[in-house]
């Protein structure tokens, strides 16, 4: 009953179980903290963990993602380094912050560290490292950690994966290698994709290419609002 109240946003009805609750285990604390969290109150997530008779390594790595989520990555740092023992949900989460943040270099060093404390990257972790190359349009690191992932770890890229790549090189405004990348993609074009070229492709004036990108983007999502958006602006530039 905790879980399904705070899954529904209704922190009263949560918080009042979790009062009257006779014996709380380690699962009704996390799940209690973790409804605050979702509910953005930080400092009673906070105060709760520090309540906690014993926590355990899902309280640790629940707090590393409330303070990732909200951007404070120093506390999230502070609560992975004070994890007693950490998992490799705990390293992901970690490199997420720092990604979702734009700080390249520090999720690029917790990855190595990572690989240095002997955990197996999955494909969670490549997602985050290339998220935080794309931000920034860092092209040359984000391709070694795509070919890194296939040569050193044997994955098999996800759709995700490539879509990071596409907007690292659109960023960068490597339009064409970007375009490229997409047509020779092992899946069906993705939104995500074709929108980051339709975008890089407006940022770096390049029309004809940004049309085609929103062309194709509508073959995928025929309600995409802001492919009709580049189109119109497109065809009214050129008098079409």
């Amino acid at each position: 009953m905790l879980t399904a109240a705070s899954r529904e946003g209704d922190l009263e009805d949560a918080k009042r179980i979790f009062a009257t609750m006779p014996g709380k285990n380690l699962v009704t604390w996390n799940a209690m903290y973790t409804a605050y969290a979702q509910n953005g109150d930080i400092p009673l997530a906070k105060d709760l963990f520090e309540k906690i008779p014993e926590r355990n390594l899902v309280s640790w790595n629940i707090m590393i993602f409330v303070y990732g989520e909200v951007g404070n990555v120093e506390k999230a740092r502070l609560y992975f380094d004070d994890t007693p023992e950490r998992n490799i949900i705990s390293w992901n989460l970690m490199i997420a912050a720092y990604a979702h943040k734009g700080y390249p270099q520090e999720a690029h060093g917790i990855f190595h560290d990572m690989v240095l404390h002997g955990f197996r990257i999955d494909e969670m972790t490549f997602s985050s490292v290339l998220v935080a190359c794309s931000h920034i349009g860092l092209v040359r690191e984000a391709r070694n950690y795509f070919v890194t992932l296939i040569l050193d770890f044997e994955l098999t890229p996800l759709v995700e994966h490539y879509c990071c790549l596409v907007d690292a090189l659109g960023r960068a405004g490597k339009l064409q290698a970007a375009e490229d990348l997409i047509d020779s993609m092992p899946f069906s074009p993705s939104d995500v994709a074709l929108a980051s070229l339709v975008s890089a492709s407006r940022i770096y004036n390049d029309p004809i290419r940004e049309a085609r990108a929103a062309m194709a983007l509508l073959d995928v999502d025929s309600n995409d609002s802001s492919a009709y958006l580049s189109l119109s602006r497109v065809f009214a530039s050129d008098g079409s």
